[in-house]
Order: C-alpha cells, then sequence, then structure tokens
C-alpha cells in the first residue's frame, strides 16, 4: 500500500513520542464510515500520521488539534513530504472549535475524553483506540480487535 509506505518512511527513527500504530488508524477510520467527503479531527494529533493517513487514503478534510509546538511543526512537516493539505492547530483541545468534525480520533486517557464531551456536537462519529467511553451512558456503535497490536477500536455516534 503506497499510502502507508509513505508515511512509515517518514516516522522511522523518530522517538520519544508513541503515536497510534498505522493499521490502527486504517482500521478505526474504516469502522468510522471515512469517505471523501469527511471532515476528521484527530485530538492530540502527534506527529500527524492520522490526519495525513486520511488525507492520503481518503482524500478527506482533515484537522490536527496538537497542544505541542513541536509535534505540530512535525505534523506540518510530515504532510509537507507527503504532498497534503491539512490543517494543524497548535491549541488547546478542551478550547478548540469541532463543530465541523464529522469524524474525531481520539488515543488517549478516559478523563481527557471526558473532559472533551461538551464539544462533541450530535451526529459526530467517534473512533476511540484502546479507550471505551463509558461516560458517553451508551454503548459503542461497534468495538474491533486489531490483533496484530492487541489494540481494540471502540466507534461512537454522539447523540
Amino acid at each position: 500500500m503506497n499510502y502507508i509506505a509513505g508515511v512509515l518512511l517518514l516516522l522511522i527513527g523518530q522517538s520519544g513520542y508513541a503515536g497510534s500504530p498505522l493499521e490502527c488508524v486504517e482500521a478505526a477510520l474504516d469502522v468510522a464510515g471515512t469517505s471523501p467527503s469527511s471532515v476528521v479531527y484527530d485530538i492530540g494529533s502527534g506527529d500527524g500520521r492520522v490526519v495525513v493517513f486520511a488525507a492520503k487514503k481518503y482524500k478527506c478534510r482533515t484537522v490536527g488539534i496538537e497542544f505541542d509546538k513541536n509535534l505540530a511543526e512535525l505534523s506540518k512537516e510530515t504532510a509537507r513530504r507527503n504532498k497534503v493539505s491539512i490543517e494543524i492547530r497548535c491549541e488547546d483541545a478542551f478550547k478548540s472549535d469541532l463543530s465541523k468534525a464529522t469524524v474525531i480520533y481520539l488515543y488517549h486517557q478516559a478523563e481527557f475524553l471526558k473532559k472533551l464531551k461538551p464539544q462533541l456536537k450530535t451526529g459526530v462519529i467517534v473512533v476511540c483506540l484502546d479507550c471505551p467511553l463509558p461516560w458517553l451512558n451508551e454503548k459503542p456503535v461497534r468495538v474491533i480487535k486489531v490483533d496484530e497490536h492487541e489494540h481494540s477500536i471502540y466507534r461512537y455516534m454522539i447523540k
């Protein structure tokens, strides 16, 4: 798969940041039903792998929210090298406008995610890697295991 290979080359040798495995990113975005009309937000976008992957594979609009300035710059460089257009916002996720998102990708601790709840609009699809969201008071629409990495992906629809 060319889109995976291009992103992987940029990630070799990076240390100090543990991003989502690309197989999990692909599975999560597929489970979310991502399409060219989607607007994918990655909260805590790190090195940009999720937003770059989504832009390359699905040809959709993507927005990364990253608090760390160095990681935000790395995201922009990853996009440039992959020749994709993405938006990276170096800001506090709790102060971010998430209203245009149709898909939100998350890989965080449960308490962090709970604080985001007031910002999540009705109808948005949330996919979480390894972190169920019991505070939504609903069961995930779908849970899948990505066996190669022993990760779980939870898909929710905000009501």
